[in-house]
């Protein structure tokens, strides 16, 4: 089983969730995530607590705790990997994109805005993020590793108003005239049935109800 954006995070069981969170502890072990000395800290860093979210999604979603072990210690889960602060994280390699189910950082509005990708097709994702208010949007938007890294707010002492609209990836055009991206609305997804078939996938979506999803994501991104 490979952890990824299909990887199940809804057990039914608690026996079934040992099952993932094993999968999950062997992702997060120190030799895996450093690859035997091969990676740097930022990409075991990013490893780990990928590891990490996909761990507290069962959680949260089930209430089922992880097997004592080595990384869940009687239980327990770790605290996150830290490094650099965010805002200075190097960005990933410009060829990695994000999966169905990553938390995400979206620029909208002049403010980064916690987001969940509910799908990829080819080099598209379709990201929902939420504004302080609690509103969901949705945007379509393409990868693009020639966009430059993503420096845009006051938490940066160069705006680059071409940068990439996605935090530690390369999406968006690199011009601040074409963006690359396009706002979707709930009726436009409801008529593509390439992407509903893709949405269905994620949790809360199974049944084609977009706007209970969208429900469940807002509540997700407000925790």
């Amino acid at each position: 089983m490979t952890l990824d954006g299909n990887f199940p995070t809804h057990p039914k069981t608690q026996e079934e969730a040992n099952k993932l969170y094993q999968v999950i502890a062997n992702h997060m072990a120190d030799e895996v995530i450093f690859r035997d000395g091969e990676a740097t800290w930022a990409e075991a860093r990013a490893s780990f607590n990928y590891g990490l979210s996909k761990a507290t999604k069962i959680f949260k979603r089930t209430g089922f705790r992880p097997p004592n072990g080595d990384v869940f210690m009687d239980g327990e889960f770790p605290l996150p990997m830290k490094g650099q602060d965010l805002k200075q994280q190097p960005l990933r390699d410009s060829q990695v994109q994000v999966e169905a189910e990553d938390t995400v950082e979206f620029w909208a509005n002049q403010a980064w805005r916690e987001g969940m990708v509910l799908a990829t097709i080819g080099k598209r994702a379709l990201i929902a993020y939420r504004m302080p208010a609690g509103a969901i949007y949705m945007v379509l938007i393409d990868h693009n590793p020639d966009a430059p890294p993503a420096k845009r707010g006051l938490n940066y002492a160069d705006t680059d108003l071409c940068s990439s609209y996605l935090k530690n990836y390369r999406y968006g055009s690199g011009s601040d005239l074409h963006r690359g991206y396009q706002s979707l609305s709930v009726n436009a997804l409801k008529k593509s049935p390439k992407w509903m078939a893709e949405v269905k996938k994620v949790l809360g979506f199974e049944d084609g109800d977009v706007d209970r999803g969208l429900r469940f994501i807002e509540e997700e991104l407000r925790e």
